[in-house]
């Protein structure tokens, strides 16, 4: 039910939405992340946040808040 919740929500969500797992891997994306600014292909799921457009999410500030902040604010849901 949860899985189905979060696809839903990442559908139908206007703005670019990225959902990752404990591991910072793409788990799901919408069409407009994908599509419009970042111009990705859906190919990258279950790939590090870290490699998407060819290392330009591999920035050392975003790496820090991801590793740090992340983890202590898990979703509890799923």
């Amino acid at each position: 039910m949860a899985l189905h919740y979060m696809k839903t929500l990442v559908d139908t969500a206007r703005e670019s939405f990225l959902i990752l797992d404990s591991d910072l891997r793409v788990i799901e994306a919408n069409p407009i992340f994908f599509i419009k600014p970042f111009r990705l292909r859906r190919t990258k799921i279950n790939k590090f946040v870290y490699v998407l457009g060819n290392g330009q999410w591999d920035i050392p500030e975003l790496k820090r808040l991801l590793e740090n902040i992340l983890p202590s604010k898990k979703f509890k849901g799923l």
